[in-house]
């Protein structure tokens, strides 16, 4: 048995907690003590109890070769803060500027013939009885996977793990704190967070867990993200998220949203000059929320982009008391991508940076700018992530070399505190997996282990990575490129 002493500077005293080594197959997850266990649990120091459990699937079947159903066999991650925007006008109102009159959408209607609302495109379902009396799909349960930032590791929060008091980073506490107010971990699905489930300590241990990290996502019942506590209006971008998604659905998405304006400033027989710009019906303080909630440090960290993977487009996104499922987010930022809504991605970035806020040179701009923020990868980055999902996991060859080119743009432009893990955290990826096999090793300083990536693609004919070693350095508004002023706000 490894025991792991953490000091913490929430009090003075030595936080102890015991881990025994992982056999074979075998992680580590939590149950988190919920008011399902004790009243006293609805609020107060996260309390959870640490459990030694095996990934190898149980034989849940029928005596004809059918399997069972099991708990959460629906997928359905009932959110206990779901709201209707339509029903609700408060929030409703929180989109519009007053001073514009926004003009009804002349289609009000979904695809399927049903009025435009969340309550029917992001049902707020609570678990059925049927599903209450199902088995586990394991013998001893399932789990939730967290995605989520450590963020400052000096700021601590204390929990109680086998009610011996421990201390992990401020923004994991806020996320179980969260997590214990929904019912599928009332339900008692457990979870799994690398920083309690993985002993830190243990450079082994930790090189087992990197490389069955794609294994553990994957195996998850879901994938549950967390981009962190409520700031910057990051309800009001939720709501917003949610909005957009629901549009999306419709042939006009922006119909409600910008307002062209035509204005006769000179009707002559000889000559007519008609002025014409764009209104924008939606707050100012919109754009700004979305604008914040993307620029969160969650899309640029390092294993987000395997995790996301790893996942599917109903996996839960929380933040703060708000969630909405991934794919409300991804319909979203496709909005902003596309032709349509290019005016839309300017926009968020213009509310909060100014008109010229993409009208830079990376190779212009003083030392120390951060040119993710101010660019088209603000909304580009999540979109990848989230299509990763879809990659095959057989295709041609070429194909393949083509998206590990991507992965290494990713891996790249992602914030990690070990340089190591610049080619650990995208191992997982079916791309990368394809062509390289290479153990984590985390005792071999991070040159080396680049030299051991670099060979191992280099043996299987892979060189386009060398387009890394001297890459141009583009205008960040190739894509995006507007005439100032475009908007009134």
């Amino acid at each position: 048995m490894t025991t792991t002493i953490i000091h913490s500077p929430v009090a003075s005293v030595l936080y102890m907690v015991l881990y025994r080594g992982l056999r074979s197959n075998e992680i580590r997850v939590i149950k988190l003590f919920t008011d399902q266990d004790d009243p006293r649990f609805v609020s107060g120091p996260i309390h959870c109890s640490l459990e030694y459990v095996s990934l190898e699937k149980s034989h849940l079947n029928t005596n004809d070769g059918q399997k069972l159903l099991t708990k959460g066999y629906n997928g359905i991650w009932p959110c206990p803060t779901a709201e209707d925007i339509e029903a609700q006008p408060e929030w409703r109102d929180s989109l519009w500027r007053k001073s514009v009159k926004r003009k009804p959408s002349s289609n009000t209607k979904t695809s399927a013939n049903k009025p435009l609302s969340l309550d029917s495109l992001n049902k707020n379902e609570e678990i059925n009885g049927e599903d209450v009396e199902l088995p586990w799909r394991y013998e001893w349960g399932d789990y939730v996977a967290l995605s989520y930032v450590w963020g400052d590791v000096t700021a601590k929060r204390r929990i109680f793990v086998d009610n011996t008091p421990m201390a992990i980073t401020q923004n994991l506490e806020a996320a179980l704190c969260q997590l214990r107010n929904y019912p599928r971990v009332k339900q008692g699905f457990r979870i799994w967070a690398d920083a309690l489930c993985i002993n830190q300590d243990d450079l082994s241990e930790r090189e087992e867990q990197v490389a069955r990290m794609q294994q553990i996502y994957a195996s998850a019942w879901h994938i549950v993200i967390w981009l962190g506590p409520a700031s910057h209006d990051s309800d009001l971008a939720m709501t917003a998220m949610r909005y957009f998604s629901i549009r999306s659905r419709e042939d006009h998405p922006f119909e409600e949203v910008y307002y062209r304006v035509e204005k006769d400033l000179i009707n002559l027989p000889f000559w007519h000059w008609r002025h014409s710009h764009i209104s924008v019906a939606m707050r100012k303080r919109v754009f700004q929320a979305l604008y914040y909630l993307l620029a969160r440090l969650y899309f640029r960290r390092l294993w987000v982009l395997q995790e996301i993977a790893s996942g599917a487009r109903s996996t839960p996104v929380m933040c703060g008391t708000r969630c909405v499922p991934l794919d409300d987010i991804y319909r979203t930022l496709q909005l902003i991508r596309d032709v349509d809504g290019n005016d839309l991605g300017r926009q968020i970035v213009c509310s909060t940076k100014g008109h010229r806020g993409m009208e830079r040179s990376w190779d212009q701009l003083p030392a120390g700018i951060d040119t993710y923020t101010i660019s088209e990868k603000l909304w580009e980055r999540p979109i990848a992530m989230i299509e990763a999902q879809n990659v095959p996991q057989t295709v041609r060859k070429s194909a393949v070399h083509d998206d590990i080119f991507g992965a290494l743009i990713f891996s790249r432009e992602a914030n990690t505190s070990d340089d190591r893990d610049r080619i650990y955290g995208i191992l997982g990826l079916p791309c990368v997996a394809a062509v390289v096999k290479i153990v984590p090793d985390y005792h071999l300083p991070a040159i080396y282990t680049y030299i051991i990536f670099a060979k191992s693609l280099f043996r299987r004919g892979y060189l386009n990575g060398l387009r890394l070693v001297a890459s141009p350095v583009p205008r960040i508004h190739t894509k995006y490129k507007r005439v100032p002023g475009m908007f009134v706000t």
